[in-house]
C-alpha cells in the first residue's frame, strides 16, 4: 500500500486507488501521513481538523469515527506492514518510509545535496530532478481546497522550494543557465520573495548577456522589501548586485567550470565589534604557506538568536558592571549551546547567534529551543546574596537551509552561516516580546512533540510555552532517592483496599524535585492493581473553578466505569448503564442518577438535568460511595498548588468519604501551604510527604542511565538532552540536568479535555 501526499492525497493498493471517506477522515489520514511513524496527540489531531474555537462538542466522537474508518481501509489483505495504532497520548500511523512519497522526496533531496556539497553538480541535478518529479501539485491539494490550512503544509511547500533552489544551483554550476532561465523567472514571479532564487535569476540573466535585466531584478526585489517590510536586501544579494555592476570575472562561466558555487568578495564595510571564538594559531611558521581555505556547503540547520539587554529602567544600563553581566550571560549561553551539540558562531552587541545541525534525523530544532529555554531560566536564578540588574531576554529559532562554512573539507569547526534563514530569524527576533521565544513553522513542526507552543497573530510564527512532560518522557529512567516514599504510598494503597477507607497523600516539593516523575512511576507500579485516574491542574483559568471541579469528578467516574480514552460515546454510555444497574435496583432512582452522571461520559449532554448543583454533587458522591469496586480507586493530581479554592475543597473532602477504597495522591509546591496553611491538619487518613532536592549522587545516576541507554541505541528526546554533554565537567552536567528537571510544562484543561484513564 502506497501513500501520496505530494499532490491530491491518494492511497494505492495493488495498482488501484483506495476510496476514502469524507473530509474529516481524509484530513486525519493526511495529518498522520505528514507525521508518519510518530505519535500524534489527540489534541493535535482535533486542532488540525477544527480551528481552536470552532470545534463542535462532538469533535472527539467524529475523530474516533474517522480513525475507525481509516482502520478498516488500512486493514485490507496484503496491505503490508501498515497499521494505525492507539498509543498514548494519541495515534500513530506505522508505515514503511519507502511507501510515502514525502519521505522518498526528503531522502532523495538529502542525497542530491550531499552530491552538490562534494562538487558533483551533474549528479546532484539528476537526483534533485527525480525528487521534484514526485510532486503532482500542491501538497494535499484536495484538503487545501476544503479550506484546511496547516503549518505542516507550509513547511512541506517550503521544502519543495528549497529543493528547487538546490536544483537551480546545480544546473548553474553545470553552466546550464539558459535552460533554467524560464523556470527561475516563473519561480521568482510566482512566490513570495526568496532572495536565493532571486540571486540565481540575476546570475542566469547576467551569464545570458542580459545585465540590465539582472539589475532590474535587484531593483524590484529591493523596492518590495523596503516598501513592505522596511528591510534592505540581504548581504549576499547586495554583494552579487555590486559584482554585476563591476562585471566581476568571478561571475563568468570559466570561474564556475569546476562545479563550485560562485564566491564573491564582499565590498569593504565599517568594522563592527564582534565577539567570536579565538582563532586557532597555525603550528607552522608564516613562511610555510597559507592556511587551508574554509569550505562551504548548503546544509539544513536551526539558527538560534538570543538577545540579552540590561533593563534601561533599572538605571544600570551603560555601567561597567552591566557590561560584565552581559558578557557573563553570553558565556553561559555559549556553554548551553555547546552542551547541546550546537556551535556559537558570533555575538554582535547584545545578540548571540548559534547554529544547530538539522535534517537527516538530527534534532537540531529541539536542541536550539531547549538552549533558549535554559538561558532564559538561568537568568531567573538567584546569584547568592548579590543583586543584579534585571536582564531583558528575547530569542528566536528558525529552521531551514543555509550556506555554512567549515574549517576544512573534513568538517571541523563551523566558522559562519549565511542565507535567508538568518534574515527570517532576525525578523522573528525583532517581533519577539520580553521573555518570549519565537519560532517559525518549520521549527514548530520539528519540536511539537517535545514543546508546547501558541500560534501568534503573525502568520507562520509561534511562541514556545515550555516542555511537554508526560510519562513517555520518563520511560526507562530510574527513580532515584524516592524508593522509600514510593513504598510508603503503595502500602497506603493496600491499607485503603483492606480497610475500604479513603486516604489523601500530598507530595510537597520545590520545582525540579521530581514530583511528576514520582506520580508517573507510581502509576506504572500500581496500574494493574487499581482503577487509576489522572488529573493535571491547569491553573490557567482562575474564573472557571467549577469546570475544574467537574473535570476532576469526571475523571473519577470514567475510571470507575472503566471508560478508556478511545471509547466511543455509545460504549461510554453502556459502561455507565452497567455500573448503575449494579448500584441501584429502583428504575426511577436509576434514571435520576443516570441524568446526573450522563454529562461525565457524553460531552454532548447538558449539565442542568437536576437544576441544583448541590443535588448533583450529592448524587455524584452517592455513586462514588456505593458503586461496587473489584479494585481500589486511585486519583493522581499533578500541580495541586495551581488549583482554585473549589478544587482544593473537593480534594480535601475526598478523605471524608465512607466505605470507599480510594487513594488520592496529589503533588504540589510548598506554596500550597500559603493558600491553605492548615491543609490536612487535624484530619484522619491524610499524609503529607516532602521530597527534598536530589543529591549529586542521584543526579549522577540519572546521567549515567541516560548515557547507557543512548549507547544501546535507545531513543527519546529526554535521554538525548540528558546525555548531550558527556565530556563536560561534573558540576556543569549536574546543573544542566537540574535545569531540565526544574522546567515545567504548561497545563491545558477545559470541559472538553481528553480523559487520561487506565484500567
Amino acid at each position: 500500500m502506497r501513500f501520496g501526499v505530494l499532490g491530491p492525497m491518494e492511497v494505492v493498493h495493488e495498482g488501484s486507488a483506495v476510496p476514502l471517506g469524507g473530509t474529516k477522515q481524509r484530513a486525519a489520514l493526511g495529518y498522520l501521513l505528514l507525521r508518519s511513524n510518530r505519535v500524534v496527540a489527540t489534541s493535535q489531531l482535533l486542532y488540525a481538523l477544527w480551528p481552536a474555537d470552532d470545534a463542535p462538542v462532538s469533535a472527539r466522537k467524529i475523530l474516533q469515527n474517522a480513525v475507525w474508518g481509516l482502520r478498516r481501509v488500512l486493514s485490507a489483505e496484503d496491505a503490508g506492514p501498515v497499521e494505525l495504532v492507539t498509543q498514548s497520548p494519541g495515534y500513530k500511523l506505522v508505515v514503511p518510509p519507502e511507501d510515502v512519497d514525502l519521505v522518498q522526496f526528503q531522502t532523495q533531496v538529502d542525497a542530491g545535496r550531499e552530491r552538490l556539497a562534494w562538487g558533483e553538480p551533474a549528479a546532484a541535478a539528476t537526483m534533485l530532478r527525480q525528487a521534484l518529479d514526485l510532486w503532482r501539485g500542491p501538497a494535499l491539494a484536495d484538503l487545501t481546497e476544503a479550506d484546511i490550512v496547516w503549518p505542516e503544509l507550509t513547511a512541506v511547500e517550503n521544502s519543495r522550494l528549497d529543493a528547487l533552489e538546490d536544483y537551480f544551483e546545480a544546473r548553474l554550476a553545470c553552466g546550464q543557465h539558459q535552460s533554467v532561465l524560464a523556470d527561475l523567472e516563473t519561480m521568482v514571479c510566482g512566490v513570495n520573495i526568496r532572495e536565493r532564487s532571486c540571486q540565481q535569476l540575476m546570475l542566469a540573466l547576467y551569464r545570458s548577456g542580459r545585465q540590465a535585466d539582472a539589475l532590474n531584478v535587484y531593483r524590484r526585489v529591493r523596492a518590495t522589501l523596503v516598501e513592505e517590510l522596511g528591510l534592505e536586501p540581504g548581504r549576499d544579494l547586495q554583494v552579487l548586485h555590486t559584482a554585476i555592476l563591476a562585471q566581476d570575472p568571478a561571475l563568468d562561466l570559466d570561474a564556475a567550470a569546476a562545479g563550485e558555487p560562485v564566491v564573491l568578495a564582499a565590498p569593504p564595510v565599517e568594522p563592527v565589534p564582534v565577539r567570536i571564538p579565538a582563532p586557532r594559531i597555525p603550528e607552522t611558521s608564516p613562511q610555510a604557506g597559507p592556511v587551508a581555505v574554509d569550505v562551504s556547503a548548503r546544509r539544513p540547520v536551526s539558527v538560534l538568536l538570543v538577545s540579552t539587554q540590561v533593563d534601561e529602567e533599572s538605571g544600570a544600563a551603560g555601567q561597567p558592571d552591566a557590561d560584565a553581566l552581559l558578557a557573563g550571560v553570553a558565556d553561559d549561553a555559549r556553554r548551553h549551546v555547546e552542551q547541546l551539540g550546537g556551535q556559537a558562531t558570533a555575538a554582535i552587541g547584545p545578540i548571540s547567534m548559534a547554529v544547530f545541525p538539522a535534517g537527516n534525523g538530527q534534532d537540531g530544532a529541539q536542541r536550539a529551543v531547549f538552549a533558549a529555554l535554559a538561558v532564559r531560566d538561568h537568568l531567573t536564578e538567584p546569584v547568592g546574596d548579590q543583586t543584579r540588574p534585571p536582564v531583558r531576554f528575547r530569542a528566536a529559532v528558525v529552521t531551514g537551509s543555509a550556506l555554512v562554512r567549515y574549517e576544512s573539507p573534513a568538517g571541523g569547526a563551523l566558522t559562519s552561516a549565511t542565507g535567508q534563514v538568518l534574515d527570517r530569524c532576525h525578523a522573528l527576533l525583532a517581533r519577539a516580546g520580553d521573555s518570549e521565544i519565537r519560532i517559525c513553522d518549520e521549527t514548530r513542526c520539528d519540536v511539537d512533540d517535545v514543546y508546547r507552543s501558541d500560534r501568534l497573530a503573525q502568520p507562520g510564527e509561534w511562541a514556545v510555552r515550555g516542555l511537554r512532560f508526560d510519562e513517555a518522557a520518563y520511560d526507562g529512567m530510574p527513580l532515584v532517592e524516592r524508593e522509600f516514599e514510593l513504598s510508603l504510598v503503595c502500602d497506603l494503597l493496600e491499607r485503603a483496599r483492606y480497610r475500604v477507607t479513603p486516604h489523601l497523600v500530598t507530595i510537597l516539593g520545590e520545582s525540579g524535585t521530581g514530583k511528576s516523575r514520582f506520580l508517573a512511576e507510581l502509576r506504572h507500579v500500581i496500574g494493574g492493581r487499581a482503577h487509576v485516574a489522572r488529573f493535571p491542574v491547569s491553573g490557567e483559568v482562575a474564573d472557571r473553578a467549577e469546570d475544574d471541579v467537574f473535570a476532576l469528578q469526571r475523571e473519577l467516574v470514567l475510571a470507575l466505569c472503566e471508560v478508556y480514552g478511545d471509547d466511543s460515546t455509545g460504549v461510554r454510555k453502556a459502561k455507565l448503564e452497567r455500573a448503575l444497574r449494579n448500584l441501584v435496583a429502583d428504575p426511577d432512582r436509576n434514571r435520576t442518577l443516570a441524568a446526573c452522571l450522563l454529562p461525565y461520559v457524553d460531552p454532548d449532554a447538558g449539565r442542568d438535568h437536576l437544576g441544583d448543583l448541590q443535588t448533583e454533587l450529592g448524587a455524584w458522591r452517592q455513586f462514588l460511595e456505593h458503586v461496587p469496586l473489584d479494585r481500589p480507586l486511585v486519583l493522581l493530581i499533578d500541580d495541586l498548588h495551581r488549583a482554585g479554592d473549589d478544587v482544593l475543597t473537593l480534594v480535601n473532602g475526598l478523605a471524608d468519604f465512607s466505605d470507599v477504597p480510594l487513594l488520592v495522591v496529589a503533588s504540589a509546591q510548598p506554596s500550597l501551604l500559603d493558600v491553605r496553611p492548615g491543609w490536612g491538619g487535624g484530619k484522619r487518613h491524610i499524609t503529607t510527604l516532602t521530597l527534598d532536592a536530589l543529591s549529586d549522587t542521584a543526579v549522577d545516576r540519572l546521567l549515567d542511565s541516560a548515557e547507557g541507554q543512548a549507547a544501546r541505541g535507545v531513543s527519546g528526546w529526554l535521554r538525548q538532552l540528558l546525555g548531550a554533554s558527556p565530556d563536560a565537567q561534573p558540576d556543569e552536567r549536574r546543573r544542566h540536568l537540574r535545569s531540565l528537571l526544574a522546567m515545567r510544562a504548561p497545563r491545558y484543561l477545559s470541559a472538553k479535555a481528553t480523559s487520561c484513564v487506565t484500567g
